[in-house]
Parts: structure tokens; sequence; C-alpha cells
């Protein structure tokens, strides 16, 4: 599939380990899809959305309030790719790189949050 990463891109990116990203799968926060073959298929939305429970985590959110949180924070517009109170992407160029993008975002977001 197109856009998609494996399990080892995604530990990479996202500095979680292979076993917390399966176990929020098992919790449902995360549905990657899956090869012909079985494999975990991560979009780049996935990551983002792993990278939003990496950092709730860090800051004590236990993992029963993460998904009401990953849920009620997407409600108010705040996926990948809107910055808070803008409902707009605002302009993050020359950078190319999507990981970078999505890094980027997230630290503009809780920037935002701490103000």
């Amino acid at each position: 599939m197109a856009g998609t990463f494996p399990m080892r891109v995604v530990i990479e990116r996202t500095g979680l380990t292979a076993r917390q990203v399966r176990h929020y799968e098992a919790m449902g926060l995360i549905a990657p899809g899956r090869s012909a073959g079985g494999q975990r298929l991560y979009s780049a939305a996935d990551l983002a959305r792993l990278a939003r429970i990496r950092d709730f985590v860090s800051r004590g959110v236990a993992l029963s309030q993460v998904k009401a949180r990953l849920e009620a924070a997407e409600e108010e517009g705040m996926s990948l790719g809107v910055v808070r109170g803008t409902g707009r992407l605002t302009s993050l160029y020359p950078v190319s790189d999507r990981a970078e993008l999505e890094r980027l975002i997230e630290e503009r977001m809780r920037e935002e949050e701490q103000r």
C-alpha cells in the first residue's frame, strides 16, 4: 500500500516501542491496516495519532482517558494539519519531510496549549 509504513518506521518516527504500539492497537486507540501477508501497515494519520498518544501519556494522562481526549481534540478541529484556534494549517514551508512537518505541528499545538 502506498503511503503506509511498517512497524520499524513507526518505532523510528514516534520513539515508541513495538509493544507500546501493539498495546495501543489492542486498546482501540489506533487501527492500522494490514498487508496481504498480515503485516501491520500504518498511515501518516496513525503516526500522528501515536505521537499525540505519546504526548498525552508523557503529560501523565491515564491510558483509560486517552481515547476520550483524542476524540475531544478531533471534535475541536485539532486533527493533523490543523492549528488550534485557526481551523487551518499555517505555512511551514520549506519543510518537505512529512514526519518533520507532523513534529512541527505537534510542537506548535503544545505551545498553543501552554498559552
